[in-house]
């Protein structure tokens, strides 16, 4: 495997990984081609398997910071994805090694498990607001259901520009 720094012309090799993963905007070229590769701060970096296959992404946004006289530079992750046993702790230490301080919003169940053996404090009071977010849409839910969260879904969304 080796870890590859994103670039516009590896947005075909994400395309094909990003169907297998939670995450519409790494299926989107635009979003993908000016978050990750127009500025220095933030990067995607995808694991590819010796097949040529993406199978781990992570988005790195190094934020730099001044304590004082010693400067910190603080790595937020974004779109982290493990499709792989072992991807995503090799994505996580290349993570670490990158920043001074991690810091984590959200994550699934064995990003947490990983948190808390590395004894990382949480914090209380941090709220994750989603704007738009879809009514989810699972397999045993009736007919009459489905339409509610889809009238539900496109009934009620507002441009973010009309909150301003």
């Amino acid at each position: 495997m080796r870890l590859v720094e994103y670039t516009p012309e590896h947005f075909d090799l994400l395309h094909a990984a990003a169907s297998r993963m939670a995450s519409r905007n790494l299926r989107h070229r635009a979003f993908v081609n000016h978050y990750y590769a127009s500025s220095p701060w933030c990067r995607l970096h995808l694991l590819v398997s010796s097949e040529d296959t993406v199978v781990g992404a992570l988005g790195l946004e190094r934020m730099p910071f001044r304590f004082g006289s010693q400067h910190v530079t603080i790595g937020f992750g974004t779109n982290y994805y493990s499709l792989e046993p072992g991807a995503g702790g090799f994505l996580f230490m290349h993570w670490m090694k990158n920043c001074d301080v991690g810091i984590s919003f959200g994550g699934s169940p064995d990003a947490h498990h990983v948190i808390r053996s590395q004894r990382w404090p949480y914090f209380d009071g941090i709220g994750v607001y989603l704007l738009n977010k879809n009514y989810d849409v699972y397999a045993g839910d009736p007919a009459w259901k489905r339409t509610a969260k889809w009238l539900a879904r496109y009934g009620t969304r507002r441009r973010i520009a009309s909150y301003s």
